[in-house]
């Protein structure tokens, strides 16, 4: 069993191995020993916090683009220009007008286990030809990601991308399986990135 949320009065939220979610009157008092589930179990949080500290998900990829600088990093920039590259991504729509910069906004949708998820990010950072970094403040998967475009020694790009995410609400389950997919995910856009713009400037 798994300890998710107390309601502040000694009750406690269960995740049954069989995925259920069952109320108990009071958390329960691990016989094993094992730190790992006693590390779960409320100490008098407040009603409706959620008792576990979620792990960093945190995955860096490189890629050298024999592209321009400013040419990859306004493919990049452009979110709406991402289900072209991205895996998964069904979908980005820009919400604020304007030129792209700090406190553009885009919601995109993803597909997750056969499931469209709606979410958006927003724009903290903003280099012109060189970084930016977005934010992704609500959600089952929350956190921060960013494109650094740097010149390679061959007048190329090297571009890096770095996510550091948390999973929230059921979503940690997933955890470790999603840290493999992401990083998987991720190589394997950058390729497609770098495939479509040497292609499309040949």
């Amino acid at each position: 069993m798994f300890v998710l949320a107390s309601d502040g009065k000694g009750a406690c939220t269960m995740l049954t191995p069989h995925g259920a979610v069952a109320k108990l009157d009071k958390a329960p008092v691990s016989k094993t020993g094992d730190s790992r589930f006693e590390s779960w179990l409320p100490r008098s949080p407040a009603p409706g916090y959620l008792v576990r500290e979620y792990n960093v998900i945190d995955i860096e990829a490189t890629v050298e683009i024999d592209r321009p600088v400013e040419e990859v990093f306004a493919f990049v920039a452009d979110q709406t220009n991402a289900p072209r590259w991205q895996t998964d991504l069904h979908e980005v729509r820009r919400l604020t007008d304007g030129p792209i910069g700090v406190g553009t906004e885009h919601e995109f949708v993803r597909v997750f286990a056969g499931r469209q998820i709606a979410s958006r990010n927003r724009f903290v950072e903003f280099e012109p030809d060189r970084y930016v970094a977005f934010e992704i403040p609500e959600g089952w998967l929350t956190g921060r990601a960013s494109y650094l475009a740097e010149p390679s020694s061959t007048s190329g790009t090297v571009l890096t991308c770095h996510m550091q995410f948390k999973v929230r609400r059921l979503g940690f389950l997933f955890e470790p399986i999603l840290k493999k997919v992401l990083a998987r995910d991720s190589s394997r856009d950058e390729a497609r990135l770098k495939a479509l713009l040497e292609q499309s400037g040949t």
